[in-house]
């Protein structure tokens, strides 16, 4: 998807720059411009995060994160070479709860407890867990702060237990190219993308408590 998004635009016109952020200079809520580890300083009238939660643009803005719970995430791999049921398979139990996705040649689990818990025994089939991290639900409480927007989980986190997060996050595209800004006088546009956010947001939670 990344190849094919990269050829379409280059082919447009649009110039696509790699590298690593090494700075963000704003002044009065709005990104001047961003400067990367090459020393190159890149300046635009509208800025996107989707850095996921180190929020790197918006953080110099401020950005107020509401958090809610803190969890923990562990994931393992089963090799099988027989493909399962087209459907994951979601189980509770006394540590929180656990997924199975069939995969192709192999199963993939997914289990979310409490942050700083030990990570219970796997299910059969699975030897060992492959990665673990913590995270912090919650939402940001303006999405759109000056020239910046936050998509993703920039924007808000929620646990993968629903399809939630991909939701807010095709709603949240279709909200910017909607109300994509024409001058650099955005606040009518950030206005509503933030009321959209917190209105999207409130409905999401409520599947999640």
């Amino acid at each position: 998807i990344t190849t094919t998004i990269r050829s379409k635009s280059t082919a447009s016109n649009v110039e696509h720059i790699s590298g690593q952020l090494q700075g963000v200079a704003a002044t009065n809520g709005v990104i001047n411009h961003i400067t990367l580890t090459s020393g190159r300083s890149v300046a635009g009238d509208l800025f996107i995060d989707a850095s996921g939660t180190e929020r790197a643009l918006m953080e110099p803005l401020q950005a107020e994160f509401i958090a809610q719970r803190s969890l923990r995430a562990s994931t393992a791999r089963s090799d099988t070479p027989q493909l399962g049921a087209p459907c994951k398979v979601v189980t509770a139990d006394d540590f929180g709860w656990y997924s199975v996705s069939p995969l192709q040649g192999y199963n993939s689990l997914l289990r979310v407890t409490g942050a700083g818990e030990a990570s219970p025994a796997l299910p059969p089939g699975f030897a060992k867990y492959e990665s673990q991290f913590d995270f912090q639900t919650g939402t940001l409480k303006k999405a759109w702060i000056g020239n910046c927007v936050a998509l993703g989980n920039s924007a808000s986190v929620f646990e993968p237990l629903t399809p939630a997060p991909m939701t807010l996050l095709q709603r949240s595209l279709k909200a910017l190219t909607e109300l994509m800004p024409s001058s650099s006088n955005m606040e009518v546009e950030a206005k509503e993308f933030n009321r959209l956010h917190d209105e999207d947001t409130q409905n999401a939670s409520s599947f999640h408590r």
